[in-house]
């Protein structure tokens, strides 16, 4: 475990996070929210996992490389228990994943000890063959309770593997498992899961959401009345984070849900309402968007962090000015300190909608704030539109920011990036030499490489060739 986390958080990035591991050290309270979401959904989605004492079931190789190091930008005070220790003399704690309810506190009828080796092996999977051979077995053995499906429905989760989520769940319907709530709200946080790592058509996609939203509301009616503010919170992220994946036919639902919590005598908390903000951002109710942050400071007493902040950027799609009206709103006006998630989501609106410079400049940001700037995604995301910018104009200062970022580029270590993004940057290293070595060979479609949704309305411009000047004016 030790040689995985220092493989992940190498050099700067390690120090970054351990300077964020230290403002967390004497902090005594913590956000309660729920337990369910098992995955660490930083810069996109603000959802925290129950603030329990514990040690973790999770280990890093069962979260996936970017969720990691999305949680690892987090705000540390959202954890009570460190997950890891830094390599470094001081051995600061490192926080990178978060974890269900700590079943020694929570006693579930339907949790059996002895069947910790199914849970730990469905985990462990990697293929959905083999997660379903898995669990065959351990019905073979009648060696099921609630706790072995959720570790399944959390694995399906992290691997987006929604025909096997299905699968899992039409299983324990047939053998009658039987669930508490911690474990719907995993249930419904998977569903969240699957449908935000979907890779389908528009038409399976839309017919994936309407599925979701329709067992979403099922395990949510058999869902006990919540007893605490931990309950409560556990009920209403998981299904404002769902409606947040499914879009505008889920904001019925989500309204109802918000006139339910406010019937419940529990605090709504500034966390909680992340998911609701991004669901009515995504379906551009702006003015209720903008209502509702002001009435979370100014109604409730209440703050938002970084984590929402990122997740509203990106939720904007190719609309950079409004993108720029958000972050003037948390930025600008309520003093949100954005993280290196932020000003990536940032420079990804602005590439979308055909401005590199822009993209490129606020990706020199995350430098300018103390970040590092040598991560893998960081440096590609730098690489792209500065191959752009280059290609247009083919001026002097262009050539020489794409020559230092190729420098940096070549010494990254992806090892822990994931394959898509390793990819990503060997692409975009093959390109930038051949650029600065034959310009004339590389027309703009050439040089687009981030697949990004929303589609780049770069696609749709026309094959221009090195030193056309191509870009608009303001964007030089």
């Amino acid at each position: 475990m030790r040689g995985h986390l220092r493989s992940l958080l190498g050099g700067s990035l390690r120090l970054h996070l351990e300077g964020r591991a230290r403002q967390a050290q004497g902090k005594t309270s913590f956000w309660n929210t729920s337990p369910g979401d098992l995955v660490a959904c930083a810069g996109c989605r603000a959802y925290m996992a129950a603030s329990q004492l514990r040690h973790s079931h999770s280990r890093p190789h069962q979260v996936p490389f970017l969720q990691r190091e999305r949680a690892m930008l987090r705000p540390a005070e959202s954890y009570t228990a460190a997950t890891g220790r830094s390599r470094s003399k001081t051995k600061e704690p490192l926080y990178f994943t978060t974890t269900p309810t700590d079943p020694k506190r929570i006693k579930s009828p339907h949790r059996n000890n002895k069947f910790s080796h199914w849970r730990a092996g469905l985990k462990d999977c990697g293929k959905p063959a083999d997660l379903l051979q898995i669990l065959s077995d351990a019905f073979a053995a009648q060696e099921v309770d609630g706790s072995v499906i959720s570790a399944a429905i959390q694995t399906c989760g992290h691997q987006s593997w929604w025909e096997t989520l299905m699968h899992v769940h039409n299983s324990a319907v047939d053998h009658k498992v039987k669930f508490d709530a911690v474990e719907r709200t995993i249930f419904i946080n998977a569903l969240a899961a699957c449908l935000k790592g979907s890779r389908c058509r528009p038409s399976e996609l839309s017919t994936r959401k309407d599925r979701a939203l329709s067992l979403s509301k099922q395990a949510w009616k058999r869902m006990p009345s919540p007893s605490s503010e931990l309950d409560f919170h556990c009920m209403i992220g998981a299904a404002w984070r769902v409606c947040a994946e499914i879009g505008d036919r889920a904001l019925p639902w989500a309204d109802e849900i918000l006139d339910w919590g406010k019937t419940k005598g529990y605090k709504i908390t500034g966390l909680q309402y992340g998911p609701l903000l991004l669901l009515l951002e995504s379906c551009r109710r702006h003015d209720r968007v903008d209502n509702l942050i002001d009435a979370i400071y100014k109604k409730h007493r209440l703050s938002l962090t970084e984590v929402t902040l990122g997740g509203l950027i990106n939720a904007v799609g190719s609309d950079w000015k409004r993108a720029e009206k958000l972050w003037g709103l948390l930025v600008n006006k309520r003093h949100v300190k954005p993280n290196l998630l932020c000003y990536t989501a940032r420079s990804k609106v602005h590439f979308v909608a055909g401005r590199p410079a822009a993209a490129e400049k606020y990706i020199r940001d995350i430098g300018v704030a103390g970040m590092p700037m040598d991560g893998p995604l960081t440096v590609a995301m730098h690489l792209q539109p500065l191959l752009i910018l280059y290609h247009s104009g083919l001026a002097g200062g262009d050539k020489i920011r794409l020559r230092k970022c190729l420098a940096v580029a070549e010494n990254v270590d992806t090892n822990e990036a994931g394959r898509q993004l390793a990819l990503k940057l060997k692409r975009l290293v093959k390109l930038s030499k051949k650029l600065l070595s034959d310009p004339s060979s590389l027309t703009l479609p050439d040089l687009i490489v981030f697949d990004y949704t929303p589609r780049c309305v770069m696609y749709d411009w026309p094959a221009y060739e090195a030193g056309s000047g191509y870009l608009p004016q303001e964007e030089r």
